[in-house]
C-alpha cells in the first residue's frame, strides 16, 4: 500500500528517514540498506574466448520509492508556512479557537545575539548591515 501524507504526519520517524534520504539524494530503500542487484552474463565464441559481457543492474528507483518521495512532497506542501501545522487542521474552521501557543524552547545563543544586536543599534553603529555577528561560549 502506498504511503500517504497522513502516514508521514503520524510517523515522524518515517518522515525523518525520507527527509534524510532526500538530503543524500538516494531512494528510501537505498537509505534503508538495500543494494540494487546486478546480473552479468558472459558470451563466448566457439574457441571458449570471452567476446562479450553484459551487466544489467536493477533500477535505483521503483514504484515504492517514487511513491514515498511524492508522499513527502505532498505532506510538506500541505503544511502552513507560518506555524508548520497541516493546513487540513490549522485552517479548519472547526479548530479556529482551539489552538494555543506554546513556548517550545529558547536558544540562549540566539538571545545573546539579539541582545548584542540591540546594544549595537543603540550605539548607532554606522552601516549596521555590514556587521557579521556571531556568538561564542566562553571557557
Amino acid at each position: 500500500m502506498p504511503l500517504s501524507p497522513d502516514d508521514l504526519h503520524d510517523d515522524p520517524g518515517l518522515r525523518a528517514e525520507l527527509e534524510a534520504a532526500r538530503a543524500w539524494g538516494v531512494p528510501w530503500r537505498r537509505w534503508s540498506g538495500w543494494e540494487p542487484a546486478e546480473v552479468t552474463t558472459y558470451e563466448y565464441d566457439d574457441a571458449g574466448r570471452l567476446i562479450r559481457s553484459t551487466t544489467v543492474r536493477e533500477a535505483e528507483w521503483n514504484e515504492v520509492d517514487r511513491g514515498a518521495a511524492l508522499a513527502l512532497q505532498a505532506y510538506e506542501a500541505g503544511l502552513c508556512g507560518g506555524c508548520g501545522q497541516p493546513t487540513s487542521q490549522s485552517m479548519d474552521p472547526d479548530t479556529q479557537f482551539r489552538w494555543r501557543g506554546k513556548l517550545l524552547a529558547q536558544c540562549h545563543a540566539c538571545y545573546a545575539l539579539g541582545a548584542y544586536r540591540d546594544a549595537l543599534e543603540k550605539q548607532e553603529q554606522p552601516q549596521p548591515q555590514s556587521l557579521r555577528l556571531g556568538v561564542v561560549l566562553p571557557d
